[in-house]
């Protein structure tokens, strides 16, 4: 199945009007999209956009409030990382001029301390 935008897609079109059906099935009626749906999402032109984002606030608005959690991460060891995660810039498996270092303890809890008088409520520490 393929997800690529749908560009012939025109706002009389049933496949535009996701946006409409999944604000009433999920704020006014409280249930989830389908597989299926979300697919109709992800087929929507960049133009639609605007509209996908002001949906995601009011939803996020609707089952979560306006609190948001804030978090600091902080690299342990930049660059030798012994996994080959392909999108993570930690991993040692990439053949860039980057020297591996690591993190010693009071750089640590400096850095915990810069996160903590930001506001934040976790620290992440990447191993």
């Amino acid at each position: 199945m393929s997800i690529a935008p749908d560009r012939t897609a025109q706002p009389s079109d049933n496949r535009a009007d996701i946006v409409a059906t999944a604000h009433q099935q999920v704020l006014e009626q409280g249930v989830g999209l389908s597989e299926a749906q979300l697919v109709q999402f992800l087929r929507l032109p960049d133009e639609r956009l605007s509209e996908l984002l002001e949906l995601a606030h009011q939803v996020r608005m609707a089952w979560c409030g306006p609190e948001v959690e804030v978090e600091g991460i902080v690299s342990l060891k930049t660059g030798g990382c012994p996994e080959d995660c392909h999108f993570c810039s930690q991993s040692g498996q990439f053949t860039s001029p980057v020297r591996a270092v690591w993190l010693n303890i009071p750089e640590l809890v400096e850095a915990a301390v810069q996160t903590a008088a930001t506001g934040a409520t976790e620290f992440c520490i990447v191993a």
